[in-house]
């Protein structure tokens, strides 16, 4: 979903016709492409491998209580999802793609390696593991992800036929064949992109944690480390076969548009607080008109970064932004269904850990949700969501993703109620409780990543325009950070001084909340929406006047020149 414009230029011989497309779109797995994906296979069995059994790790070798141990787990998964828009902007600046996966897969290895050392050497003492396991975590965070915004658009590069030697007029309609070829190639892509990484999953938490089970936790973390310096040495092998992205080139550069959604939200402050904008010296009916916005004004004045640019930013650009910034509110309800969301790996993985497992370990209960996954959003896009539509159910993104957070809500009452059960057995001395009754929640929750994930990230991306598709990727990459840094502070203290059943009712109290907060912003969504529609209609029918009006006298009107500006506001 990133710009294509940037790569680097081919050959492309005579001109293409419909015969040779379709044989080069039927070669779509060729050794370039199928190097990137058990690359990317290779690294997931090492991040969810690892991450399977690192809160078990935390309690039972390095000697945190339960409270930090889920705390430290959330933080982890903070930095790691905190880190992608960094390795983004790095690639679209300076390094470009190859070397910055290449980089910080270096920094991802070397940090596997540290956080293996230190659970296999138990000769040294507990505050020695516990630092060589921070060091080693804050690495792979950092390398994890770095390269996560990056493999996939890689990949999809490598996909993508270049069309600049189809330029005459001639050659036009074998151009719309590759471009049309080439969206069908990316979309294949990312299908076996996705598949790839759901097999990385599903295979990292079966095996792994039978290891960890027979041969402890430092061959447990061994193992995923070998995958990914396996990973790490196939990836570059083919370096001279990749297309290359080249960094700063092209129109839709990740960093400008950071920069100047900074800017839009300045000038949105300064026209609130204007006291405060003179005595900063920002005025906000100079910041952002048209006619002065290019991007040296951006650099110099605002930012003081790049001085050498005089490519203009134009009103068209100034429209995706806003668009862009009116989707991100919306985005913002997501934090709360993360820090929810991942305690499936921490909290109720501990939850598991004190029923009757009947042979499996308690880490291999998160099988469940990537394979729930892969059969509910077939079962959700084919027959859930056309029969409601059907019978005139109102299944509308904003709908769904509320109905996603009641569904969270109720997984969590589940897990509650589930907690007092056990905690009455162990107090009364009965029989453990079958890890089993653990599937409900799991499905419950999962309906809900289905209703409010998926079609947040769908949502964002039906509404925010082309170029902005990737800085609202790194948002919603943000929005998980966010929650969990949430879920860290309240594990580390609040939360500390609670029972599990009460932590998991508070924690679906929360979610009610937000979800309340949720319809009051798509009530404003649909609010704001609803006078979009109305100044379209007032701006057609302007422009329908100013055509008959061409038609008589034969000259353009500045109505025209300026409606399809207006529309796009």
């Amino acid at each position: 979903n990133e710009d294509r414009q940037s790569l680097s230029p081919m050959h492309m011989g005579p001109a293409i016709t419909d015969t040779t497309v379709t044989n080069e779109s039927s070669d779509l797995l060729n050794p370039v492409i199928l190097c990137i994906l058990v690359t990317e296979t290779a690294e997931r069995v090492c991040y969810f491998g690892f991450r399977a059994v690192l809160v078990l790790y935390f309690i039972h070798e390095l000697e945190f209580d339960e409270p930090t141990a889920v705390a430290l787990f959330a933080w982890v998964t903070c930095l790691a999802y905190a880190s992608p828009p960094f390795g983004a902007l790095l690639a679209d600046g300076s390094l470009g793609r190859y070397r910055t996966i290449l980089y910080f897969g270096v920094l991802y290895s070397l940090g596997m390696i540290v956080l293996s050392v230190g659970a296999l050497d138990t000769s040294f003492t507990i505050n020695v593991r516990r630092t060589l396991t921070f060091i080693g975590l804050i690495l792979v965070c950092i390398g994890t992800g770095g390269i996560k915004p990056c493999v996939s658009a890689f990949g999809a590069d490598q996909v993508i036929e270049n069309t600049t030697s189809l330029q005459t007029n001639t050659d036009e309609e074998e151009s719309d064949i590759v471009d049309q070829v080439n969206k069908d190639r990316v979309r294949q892509f990312f299908a076996y992109f996705y598949f790839c990484i759901n097999v990385g999953a599903v295979a990292s938490m079966l095996i792994v944690p039978v290891i960890k089970a027979n041969y402890g936790f430092g061959m447990a973390f061994l193992i995923p480390t070998i995958f990914l310096l396996f990973a790490m040495m196939l990836f570059p092998s083919k370096r001279k076969d990749y297309k290359h992205h080249i960094p700063g080139e092209g129109s839709s550069s990740l960093s400008n548009t950071f920069r100047l959604c900074g800017l839009l939200l300045l000038e949105r402050f300064c026209s609130k607080f204007p006291r405060l904008s003179r005595c900063t010296g920002r005025h906000s009916h100079t910041l952002l008109k048209p006619s002065n916005v290019t991007s040296q004004n951006l650099s110099n004045e605002d930012f003081c970064d790049d001085p050498e640019r005089d490519q203009s930013i134009s009103q068209q650009q100034l429209s995706d932004a806003e668009q862009a910034l009116h989707v991100i509110p919306i985005m913002l309800m997501l934090p709360m269904f993360w820090m929810l969301y991942d305690q499936q790996g921490s909290v109720w993985t501990l939850q598991a850990s004190r029923m009757d497992l009947y042979g499996l370990q308690p880490e291999q209960m998160n099988l469940v949700n990537p394979i729930l996954i892969m059969i509910f959003i077939p079962l959700f896009d084919r027959s859930i969501y056309p029969t409601l539509e059907g019978r005139g159910w109102n299944i509308a993104p904003l709908r769904r993703m509320g109905l996603g957070m009641v569904f969270c809500a109720i997984s969590f009452f589940t897990s509650g109620y589930l907690e007092n059960v056990i905690q009455m057995h162990e107090e009364q001395g009965l029989d453990k409780i079958n890890v089993f009754w653990q599937l409900p929640q799991i499905t419950i929750v999962t309906v809900a990543e289905i209703l409010l994930s998926v079609t947040g990230l769908e949502f964002a991306y039906a509404t925010s325009p082309e170029r902005m598709k990737a800085f609202l990727l790194s948002v919603y990459l943000l929005t998980v950070a966010i929650g969990d840094f949430f879920g860290g502070v309240l594990y580390s203290s609040v939360f500390r001084s609670l029972d599990r059943a009460t932590v998991m009712n508070v924690c679906a109290i929360i979610m009610l909340g937000n979800f309340c907060l949720f319809c009051c912003m798509a009530k404003w969504w649909e609010r704001c929406e609803a006078e979009k529609n109305l100044e379209r209609v007032q701006v057609n029918r302007t422009v329908q006047k100013g055509a008959e009006v061409n038609k008589l006298t034969g000259h353009t009107t500045e109505v025209e020149m300026t409606s399809q500006h207006l529309s796009l506001s």
